[in-house]
């Protein structure tokens, strides 16, 4: 009969009955074990039916930013380990599962109990433990449970975990874990090779055996025993490339999203080690086998109230990553999650509980780090852009829609990020002729974009904005709207020599928009830069302002190459109206002519920003 079904009506010798609250997240010195040190009921007793929810403090944690140091406890529970576990086997002894013919087994232990108070881990002593451990094991008794409790425990200290590893200990409950086992039995199993593993690359190599690998990997399925396996691979693979390999290999990702999407999981205190896992066990690893409801349970994560900016952006990486395949693309518009995202970056700007603004400390109840805010809204935001330059995405947002409407408003929000992401999507959206109508007609978007441009505090948010303007002018009705006296002068002024070439390059391709088939603008062009005729500025104008970047194109550092081609089309649509160009403006004659006929023919495609 398998004496392990009563398991649960004994109490079982733990080393804490205080659970210590874990929905804070680890800092980098400090344990989930450090209150446990300092409980007053250190020693007393565990019923084992507890320890299914307690055992998650009795594994030591590696933070992710520094290895935490073990605990103070672990090395007296440690130096008694030998004593422990003589009590276990006299038990054993007298309920006929051990036989120990002429050994003297009590010598044994007290010879090994001497040595480890001296500080010797004798190598020898661990491996006659691991001689009865194979008698308990085939007498299928629940004094296997206890002793490796205990063995557990004393990896914990540091000073064991070598010995563990090359007396066979640990090789004996990796093998266990790999076979039919039942939770009683698997918890401490688990609780030993993950505090045997940590931060021993030794014993880490036994542990990343494919073998050893698939079968760790499978246990992460079953909820009942998250909140130690989920510590334990995070113990094994922690800063260590050749763990992170074999567990990807071992496809750790597929089992994790099975597991956030088990309804009954309770990721809880463990969402930072989950986050880790799901980062790298993404990096180079094909994703064309993931399940749809990936971005769903990763989306749903990232929405936690619980879970930092930090975590966040890992999240964010692994659905970008998934975002790159089209059908993924598609779930994420028809399933709503294009809303959660915007919800997620509205939640970075969003103010604390005391209603003051978002400092270096605290956003919505969290700790976090100005870096990782600006890190994920920039993820989100380049993930917001691939997914609205889909066709699926047009078809699902009307200019009418409450998402749109939710991104018009953004455009005149305080902050950066906000309008960057609302130009980039709705400069997507804006790629047929009657979407950009409609946009520049009805919601006269095009004067919120030309008052951005005057902000260039920081150059990427007017860089978005050229580019938003860019695909309104392509429609010939709109050219004369948007163009005009207010939009030259404020496009001219990327034009001085110190502004970045990528935003002259989109500058001047919105400025060869404005001017293809429109003499209006064309004739702004011309206009003097004032109307003073005594101001050394008045024989210039935003043509000449043009042609002195011309001018600067052939730089030893080549860095305003870019806007050539853009300078030349400009030219181009100069040239078409020639007769329309009052005299004398013989600099612009002077560079119509280095345009040759070919370039007549070029057209640029409408693209997505």
């Amino acid at each position: 009969m398998d004496l392990r079904n009563d398991i649960t009506r004994r109490t079982l010798p733990q080393e804490s009955g205080h659970q210590e609250s874990l929905s804070s997240r680890p800092s980098p010195n400090t344990s989930p074990l450090d209150n446990l040190a300092n409980s007053p009921d250190e020693t007393k007793p565990v019923d084992h039916e507890q320890s299914l929810i307690s055992t998650f403090d009795q594994l030591q944690v590696h933070d992710r930013e520094q290895p935490s140091e073990p605990i103070t406890t672990a090395r007296p529970m440690a130096e008694h380990m030998f004593t422990s576990l003589g009590a276990v086997f006299l038990r054993a002894t007298d309920n006929g599962a051990l036989e120990w013919g002429d050994q003297d087994w009590q010598a044994n232990i007290r010879k090994a109990d001497d040595l480890a108070e001296q500080g010797n881990r004798d190598i020898g002593s661990l491996r006659w433990i691991r001689e009865v451990l194979n008698q308990l094991l085939s007498a299928q008794t629940d004094d296997l449970i206890e002793a490796t409790t205990i063995l557990a425990n004393a990896a914990r200290d540091a000073s064991w975990r070598l010995a563990f590893g090359q007396s066979g200990i640990l090789q004996f409950f990796l093998q266990i874990i790999s076979g039919e086992v039942e939770n009683d039995l698997l918890i401490p199993s688990l609780r030993l090779i993950g505090n045997a593993c940590a931060d021993t690359d030794v014993n880490r190599e036994e542990a990343i055996s494919p073998e050893f690998s698939h079968s760790l990997v499978g246990h992460v399925r079953n909820r009942e025993i998250s909140n130690v396996i989920i510590p334990v691979v995070y113990n094994i693979t922690h800063e260590y490339g050749r763990a992170q390999h074999a567990f990807r290999e071992a496809a750790l990702f597929l089992a994790l999203i099975d597991y956030l999407s088990d309804s009954e999981s309770e990721v809880g205190p463990l969402v930072t080690y989950v986050c880790t896992l799901l980062d790298f066990s993404t990096q180079n690893y094909d994703l064309t086998g993931a399940p749809i409801h990936s971005i769903a349970e990763l989306v749903e994560l990232m929405q936690r109230p619980d879970v930092q900016p930090e975590d966040q952006s890992l999240l964010m990486n692994v659905v970008s990553l998934l975002l790159q395949q089209e059908r993924f693309q598609v779930h994420c518009v028809e399933h709503g999650h294009v809303e959660s995202l915007l919800n997620i970056i509205t939640r970075c700007y969003s103010p604390s509980p005391s209603g003051s603004a978002p400092s270096s400390q605290q956003v919505t109840g969290l700790s976090f780090d100005l870096d990782d805010l600006a890190s994920l809204r920039s993820t989100i935001t380049q993930a917001l852009s691939d997914i609205s330059a889909t066709a699926v995405f047009a078809r699902k947002f009307a200019v009418d829609s409450p998402l749109v409407g939710r991104l018009v408003r953004w455009l005149s929000s305080s902050q950066k990020q906000m309008r960057i992401c609302s130009c980039l999507v709705l400069g997507n959206l804006a790629r047929s002729d009657s979407v950009c109508r409609e946009m520049v007609g009805r919601l006269r978007l095009h004067q919120t974009l030309l008052e951005i441009l005057q902000d260039t505090s920081d150059i990427q948010v007017p860089y978005a904005a050229l580019g938003f303007l860019r695909n309104l002018s392509l429609p010939g009705e709109n050219k004369p709207i948007i163009g005009g006296q207010l939009a030259t002068e404020r496009i001219s002024s990327f034009w001085s020599i110190d502004v970045n070439p990528q935003v002259q390059h989109t500058s001047i391709s919105l400025l060869r928009q404005l001017l293809n088939g429109c003499i209006a603008n064309v004739r702004w062009l011309l206009e003097s830069l004032s109307p003073d005729p005594d101001s050394p500025a008045h024989d210039k104008t935003y043509l000449s302002l043009l042609l002195l970047l011309f001018g600067h194109g052939d730089r030893a550092d080549g860095s305003h190459d870019m806007p050539m081609h853009q300078l030349r089309f400009s030219g181009i649509a100069i040239g078409s109206h020639e007769r329309h160009i009052p005299p004398p403006l013989r600099h612009a004659r002077r560079y119509r002519k280095t345009i040759s006929h070919d370039d007549l023919a070029i057209t640029i495609p409408r693209r997505s920003i």
